[in-house]
């Protein structure tokens, strides 16, 4: 608590805690309300107007499942209560492996650059948003060296 009182009372001059958040103007707008919180005269009644912001799952396919009122696309973006937090970018990595599988079995092939190219970036991305986020580049890609 003194740390943050501190970069309430003395954001320039104090500890400057707050700067060395990944968020330093959100830390320190906290820092200055919560100030605010702890010496107001009835704590408990204080009325905050701090905006509290929350990260979505996928934000943009969240608004396609409630739009197309589509279920199994709200479940995947934790649109609909679960116990476990879904990933729908593992999803699609399933879906597209599932599909791959399929298609090695009926004599289609895919070229041993192409499988090289993907599992060398599936494995070395942090996330599967991340591998999907790059997928339209890689196909391209790929198409212009066939």
């Amino acid at each position: 608590m003194d740390l943050i009182l501190d970069s309430a009372d003395n954001p320039l001059t104090g500890k400057r805690w707050w700067a060395e958040s990944d968020e330093p103007w959100q830390t320190l707008a906290c820092c200055m309300e919560i100030a605010d919180v702890v010496r107001s005269p009835d704590p408990e009644k204080f009325r905050s107007h701090f905006p509290v912001h929350q990260d979505g799952s996928c934000n943009g396919l969240q608004h396609y499942a409630a739009l197309g009122r589509d279920s199994a696309g709200a479940f995947s973006v934790n649109l609909t209560p679960s116990e476990v937090p879904q990933d729908v970018y593992s999803a699609v990595v399933a879906l597209v492996e599932e599909q791959r599988a399929k298609d090695a079995e009926n004599g289609i092939e895919v070229g041993f650059n192409c499988f090289f190219n993907f599992y060398f970036q599936f494995f070395n991305f942090e996330s599967n948003a991340k591998l999907i986020f790059r997928l339209p580049k890689f196909l391209k890609d790929l198409l212009k060296e066939k």
